[in-house]
């Protein structure tokens, strides 16, 4: 397939990720002190989809996340690659009435709740519009929550789905500056593009190591920390939050040779 003059070996993020478990323990993301690599990638996300499917998620259903960066993160959005749903990560920053409209925007089968951000979901949770099966990650006391761990008690198996290009892969939220935060459905070839276009500007080879500075629910997060490094066979860099006082010692620690320092 040609997309903008470029032959495209895969045309949806699912084939991408197959590909690229061949990379074997070769680190794919590294977040706060922990590395998750190709082959640990490809077990949890099947684990997690096979739980998933249990909870009743299937092709083009919701999964939404209210959390902070993190290896548990992006298994969860490999296993909605895998699954053919649609992962939409809600900035953790909203306020309740934010997270509100949002959840509700997303009508999501499953949400999974960082224990951090919990105080602002409890006050948001009495005005769902609808009750999504609640997944609480790393709290102690889940309070009636399912426990994160739960989602990787499920088969190693991959799913058998087929994925479209055009099939949608996640929903990502504008800033909401103006209004209410507004969801934008991107399909899987928009990955690809941009994937690409992300190969192009950084002359990416098989050992660069990009230090993103950005979020699971930020589209620039999305492609430089997680899907652009996944699509090149490289290694992506996140944490937690921006630290400009740990900034240099985290590129320095994990051998960042891309970086892209917050530009304001």
């Amino acid at each position: 397939m040609l997309l903008n003059g470029v032959e495209i070996e895969h045309t949806n993020m699912r084939d991408v990720f197959l590909a690229r478990t061949a990379l074997g323990d070769k680190p794919l993301l590294i977040c706060d002190g922990e590395t998750l690599t190709y082959t640990d990638a490809d077990e949890r996300s099947n684990r997690v989809a096979s739980t998933l499917i249990e909870y009743g998620v299937g092709k083009g259903d919701v999964v939404a996340t209210f959390m902070y960066n993190s290896v548990d993160h992006a298994a969860v959005w490999y296993a909605c690659v895998k699954l053919g749903a649609i992962f939409a990560s809600l900035n953790v920053s909203l306020a309740p009435n934010e997270l509100v409209y949002s959840l509700g925007d997303t009508n999501a089968k499953v949400l999974i709740v960082d224990n951090d951000l919990i105080d602002v979901y409890k006050e948001a949770r009495p005005n769902f519009t609808h009750q999504p099966v609640e997944i609480l990650w790393r709290g102690s006391n889940t309070n009636g929550f399912i426990p994160f761990d739960n989602l990787y008690e499920g088969d190693n198996v991959l799913p058998d789905v087929e994925i479209a290009p055009n099939d949608p892969m996640s929903i990502i939220y504008t800033g909401g500056s103006t209004s209410m935060p507004k969801g934008v459905l991107a399909p899987h070839l928009h990955y690809i593009g941009a994937a690409e276009r992300y190969k192009e500007i950084t002359q990416s080879q098989p050992d660069d190591v990009h230090f993103a500075n950005s979020h699971f629910f930020h589209v620039g997060g999305q492609q430089f920390g997680v899907m652009g490094p996944l699509y090149c066979g490289t290694t992506g860099v996140m944490t937690k939050w921006f630290s400009v006082s740990k900034y240099w010692d985290i590129a320095r620690e994990t051998g960042a040779t891309i970086i892209d320092p917050i530009g304001t």
